[in-house]
């Protein structure tokens, strides 16, 4: 079975594509965990020309022997600010569980 991936004009086969990470809008660290909102484009593999251009919310967690990273939501690039938006509320949720586990420790 093959996976796809959505793209704003057609649906790319997930092995026939490179990502290619672009400017990095926000990031933020908070008690081990890195979040970053970075702006993508997609290629069909071997070629030059983009396919999609979107927005990636990413996070990387030290699992004790090295980085794992996870996609947690796409966006598309028309959608910025909904993107910046959802970064900051994830970002402030973040901070205030880190509070909490440091005031009960």
């Amino acid at each position: 079975m093959t996976s796809l991936i959505t793209t704003n004009t057609h649906p790319v086969i997930h092995e026939a594509r490179e990502i290619e990470r672009g400017d990095v809008i926000m990031s933020v660290s908070i008690s081990g965990s890195e979040f970053e909102l970075v702006e993508e484009e997609v290629y069909r593999r071997g070629e030059s020309t983009p396919v999609d251009t979107r927005i990636a919310l990413i996070r990387k967690v030290w699992n004790g022997t090295a980085n794992v990273t996870a996609v947690a939501k796409h966006f598309p690039i028309s959608d910025r600010d909904n993107a910046i938006n959802e970064f900051v509320t994830l970002s402030q949720w973040a901070i205030a569980e880190m509070a909490v586990r440091k005031k009960s420790a």
